[in-house]
């Protein structure tokens, strides 16, 4: 069976541009899929509300937000994230969910912010203190949004990078070119070697 191509028309948002966030792109993802729903909550506002922790992301964001710390896995999970929202909106935490599962939520209008490897498809294994025990995080995730789906690709708006044909590059403003495809099995495994970690807007 054909896919008929269907990409939420979602307008782009930057972890550049008018604030620089290079580890923020939960909060930008976030950002977008509300801001399509109606919501105004912008990333600057959701770092500055958020919940933070010095090393676990399962109860905090785990900053700083601008620059790398390679002593902590700086990034903030779907559970802390989802919670924080429910006085702006109901998102829900789609962990474990299957892509099948997702693609079934843009299908209802719904974008999906997705964590998934970054730079390669593998998982990346690293150990980090927290709370005093040794944990294993992949480390190399990355969180983009889902916004559409074909028979071949899935769609996603990047908050970080922009493609223009085969290179990619800093999207330092927001940009159509942050629209990127991705074949369908390959994000499959990025978001399976990530964790199955997404929320659904």
């Amino acid at each position: 069976m054909i896919m008929n191509r269907l990409i939420l028309n979602i307008k782009p948002k930057t972890q550049w541009f008018p604030h620089f966030y290079l580890l923020g792109c939960e909060a930008v993802a976030v950002s977008m899929g509300l801001r399509y729903k109606g919501v105004k909550l912008s990333a600057r506002k959701i770092l500055a509300e958020i919940p933070k922790h010095k090393t676990n992301p399962f109860k905090g964001y785990v900053g700083p937000k601008r620059f790398i710390k390679t002593d902590r896995h700086q990034t903030v999970f779907p559970n802390v994230m989802v919670d924080y929202l429910k006085p702006y909106y109901t998102a829900q935490d789609s962990t474990g969910k299957s892509m099948a599962e997702l693609e079934q939520a843009i299908l209802n209008n719904h974008s999906v912010v997705l964590y998934a490897t970054h730079f390669k498809v593998e998982p990346i294994l690293r150990e980090f203190k927290v709370e005093g025990r040794m944990l294993e995080f992949v480390s190399n995730i990355h969180i983009t949004l889902l916004v559409g789906m074909d028979d071949k690709y899935y769609y996603m708006i990047d908050p970080l990078w922009a493609k223009f044909g085969w290179i990619k590059l800093p999207a330092l403003f927001p940009m159509k070119q942050q629209l990127i495809k991705v074949k369908r099995k390959t994000l499959e495994k990025r978001y399976e070697n990530a964790g199955r970690m997404s929320i659904i807007i």
